[in-house]
């Protein structure tokens, strides 16, 4: 009996990493621009999804946070090279450990990238989604 058990929780992770990957791929191929962040805040925590079309082509990475679109931007986390290896199927999640408080709707996060030419690109910023949580209500 547990040995079945066993099986049945293998096969469902399994199916659930498959779902996860494709979910990843679809969304990349589908992308207009090479690195999306995702901001979502359950509670007090602020998580970052970001998606890479060529995280492969990545020296270094900073994550920007800024309150209004056109205010300069601060920077809340930089991931070196070896962090850039963590990237798995294009996606990569970190949390902003400080989030600012306010509207969150005024809050933006941006990435910025140096490629390995030495090529520093900022791409477009996006606003905070909101995610409830039981705990959170």
């Amino acid at each position: 009996m547990k040995t079945s058990k066993s099986i049945l929780t293998l096969a469902f992770v399994l199916f659930l990493t498959t779902i996860i990957y494709a979910n990843n791929n679809d969304k990349i191929s589908g992308m207009t621009r090479d690195v999306i962040v995702e901001p979502t805040k359950t509670g007090a925590t602020v998580t970052l999804d970001m998606y890479f079309k060529h995280p492969e082509n990545i020296k270094e990475m900073t994550i920007e946070r800024g309150t209004i679109l056109g205010e300069s931007f601060r920077q809340v986390k930089v991931f070196g090279s070896s962090e850039i290896t963590s990237i798995v199927d294009g996606k990569m999640t970190t949390i902003d450990r400080y989030p600012i408080s306010g509207n969150d709707s005024d809050i933006y996060y941006r990435v910025v990238v140096i490629d390995k030419e030495g090529v520093v690109r900022f791409f477009p910023a996006s606003s905070m989604q909101n995610t409830y949580s039981a705990s959170a209500k």
